[in-house]
């Protein structure tokens, strides 16, 4: 009997401590009274986690499941760097099972996300060449999104200057990989139309209905069954050239033709062209693939935003809030929740808040990290309180604050056994509501 291969991702799972931790005792959320912030008691309640997101994910499992709108993550890119614990130790680069330990660590809290996203929820993460393949592979498989829910991999020019000291190649992208809980209900609202893109938009013939985008008709689609000749009103032919197919059939192309939507070069040089009016497109469309900075940001102009408002470089390399701003905006409208589980410098809190000021939205975000180099306590709270009551920059000039509501919780651990019921009962008087 021939024996059937099989394909996918194989790792060696590695235990976690504080994973064990939840085996014996119950996680839940203590608030920090002292460290609330309320500007408007008539808009909705943001949330600061601080601790092991696998252990604020757990408690949100009983209290937002089902519930979250967007997910966006910049997990630790494993570089060997110092920028990747496990089991309270830095995992080097010669450490045999390092791509080990991280799939395991990702695993899952990537399992206990999935459960907290509504049926049209999306997930974005963020990540570089040393372990995008293998995070593509583990998202594919089917105990977590599965690959009919792969929506998009994002390369974002991250860097906007040469690295002169590159060895090989200056590394300036990064990703983003895009999975829908379920890719048949998720909708993407599309990208805004900048004055950039609308600048495509002409009217070259005085047409009463305004400026529109000219696409050429022998793009190199359609059937063989297509026309391959078509003779206009004004005597000018067009005829495919060889080797390409028309993209639209006679019928549809006499039906362009009397609604006026044919532009035709009047020295008959020029090849037919469809009309698209921006009147009819509206103000969004498509997303493309490739993110440059001068549209969604760089880490240099990320890292001015955040000493800006804490006037110290204390982060290295935070994602620019225009990034995130995008991101949410694809998905949401003026209302939804956005969970970040680790949050790092807060640049998600900065982006809801800021995307709620432009345009008077009910937005909420959920933030959760861990306070290693104390960056809970001394840059990601901080940022999130400046950003929300007004700060100084380093010119020392007031900038005006957001406004927004914040509770802060800490993860704590209570001597009970860890059943669906006490959970339960724990989560409704001690938790979020």
């Amino acid at each position: 009997m021939k024996k059937s291969k099989k394909y996918g991702l194989v790792w060696e799972d590695k235990p976690e401590e504080v994973v064990e931790m939840c085996k014996e005792k119950m996680p839940v959320l203590k608030e920090i009274k002292d460290k609330e912030i309320i500007t408007d008691p008539s808009k909705p309640i943001n949330i600061l986690i601080e601790g092991d997101n696998y252990h604020a994910l757990s408690v949100l499992n009983y209290t937002h499941a089902g519930k979250i709108d967007v997910i966006y993550i910049d997990p630790p890119y494993n570089t060997g760097n110092k920028d990747f614990i496990f089991n309270d130790k830095y995992v080097d680069p010669e450490d045999s099972y390092r791509h080990s330990k991280w799939l395991s660590f990702m695993e899952k809290r990537l399992k206990l996300a999935k459960n907290l996203l509504k049926d049209t929820g999306v997930i974005f993460i963020s990540i570089d060449d040393n372990e995008v393949a293998q995070l593509k592979l583990l998202m594919d498989n089917p105990d977590l999104f599965g690959e009919n829910n792969f929506l998009a991999t994002i390369c974002w020019q991250s860097t906007d200057t040469l690295r002169n000291d590159a060895k090989h190649f200056s590394v300036n992208s990064e990703y983003i990989l895009v999975y829908a809980r379920n890719k048949s209900k998720c909708k993407i609202k599309g990208m805004i139309k900048g004055e950039k893109q609308k600048s495509y938009y002409k009217n070259y013939d005085n047409d009463p209905r305004g400026p529109y985008l000219l696409t050429p008709l022998h793009a190199k689609s359609g059937t063989q069954n297509s026309l391959y000749k078509y003779k206009f009103k004004n005597g000018q032919v067009w005829e495919a050239p060889p080797g390409t197919f028309p993209r639209f059939s006679k019928e549809t192309l006499a039906r362009l033709e009397r609604e006026g939507r044919i532009w035709l070069d009047p020295k008959g040089i020029k090849v037919p062209q469809r009309k698209t009016y921006l009147s009819e497109v509206g103000e969004r469309m498509p997303i493309w693939t490739f993110w440059r900075y001068e549209d969604f940001g760089s880490t240099r102009q990320s890292n001015q935003e955040l000493s800006e408002i804490l006037n110290k470089g204390i982060f290295s390399n935070p994602k620019p809030t225009k990034l995130i701003k995008i991101i949410i905006d694809l998905i949401i409208d003026k209302e939804g929740i956005i969970l970040d589980f680790f949050a790092g410098s807060g640049t998600t809190a900065h982006a809801v808040l800021k995307l709620n000021k432009e345009d008077g939205g009910n937005r909420q975000f959920i933030l959760c990290t861990n306070n290693e180099s104390n960056i809970c306590t001394d840059v990601c709270y901080p940022r999130i309180k400046k950003v929300i009551e007004g700060y100084k920059n380093l010119k020392g000039e007031w900038v005006e604050g957001l406004g927004g509501n914040l509770k802060y919780f800490r993860t704590d651990f209570v001597d009970a056994e860890p059943s669906d019921k006490n959970k339960i009962k724990i989560i409704e008087k001690e938790v979020v509501q």
